[in-house]
């Protein structure tokens, strides 16, 4: 019972969220703020475009929730992978993440082997768990981001994902991270804009964070 409390619960969507912003992270889970119009708009539009995808998809497993540890950490994943499947002809798991945007179209800090950096630590943390759930070895599982324009797959990255593990435990205990990449696009609708130190909005003094002042998208 006493180890128990000591585990935090992760899930994949957090550490994508992560990735867009550890700022926004922070915020969200120490002082959150009611979402904007557009963005539960956007998440809604999302939704649809996710029960559309699965109906296009048969033969897939589909929001099943699954649950491993990180012994290592001391974490315990938890979360609902779009869809996925063993084939049959030589064993290997695929896992399927589907995104109602289109993949980056640029390099950036927010930009990992041409996907989004979030959108690539949740893909690898459903991997982690199925793996564990299902005892099929990480090599043998191939990770794909269906994006509305394109399809990428990417290789699994346990450095990565560790990594911003750690820094999502970091946050969770209070401390305040920078976000890495900055753009007026990307703080537009975020509803910390006024009182992030880092945003381009922000009322507050400006701590030096690295800005990008186009409107180039994140």
């Amino acid at each position: 019972m006493e180890q128990s409390k000591k585990e935090a619960v992760v899930t994949p969507s957090e550490l994508r969220k992560l990735g867009f912003c550890p700022t926004l992270y922070f915020f969200d889970v120490h002082t959150p703020a009611p979402q904007p119009l557009a963005l539960r708009l956007r998440a809604w539009l999302g939704r649809l475009a996710h029960a559309i995808h699965h109906i296009l998809r048969p033969g897939w497993v589909k929001e099943e929730l699954l649950r491993a540890r990180v012994d290592e950490l001391g974490v315990v994943l938890v979360g609902k992978p779009d869809s996925y499947r063993i084939n049959g002809a030589n064993g290997t798991l695929i896992v399927e993440e589907f995104k109602s945007r289109k993949a980056p179209r640029f390099e950036s800090p927010c930009v990992v082997n041409g996907v989004w950096l979030g959108d690539a630590l949740q893909v690898m943390a459903y991997a982690y768990i199925l793996s564990k759930v299902h005892g099929v070895k990480i090599e043998r599982i191939e990770l794909r981001l269906r994006y509305i324009n394109k399809t990428v797959s990417l290789r699994y990255d346990n450095d990565l994902l560790v990594k911003y593990l750690k820094l999502l435990k970091d946050i969770r205990d209070g401390i305040f991270p920078e976000p890495g990449w900055v753009s007026r696009r990307k703080c537009r609708l975020c509803p910390y804009k006024e009182v992030c130190p880092y945003s381009p909005f922000s009322v507050l003094e400006d701590l030096g964070g690295e800005r990008d002042v186009d409107s180039s998208e994140a």
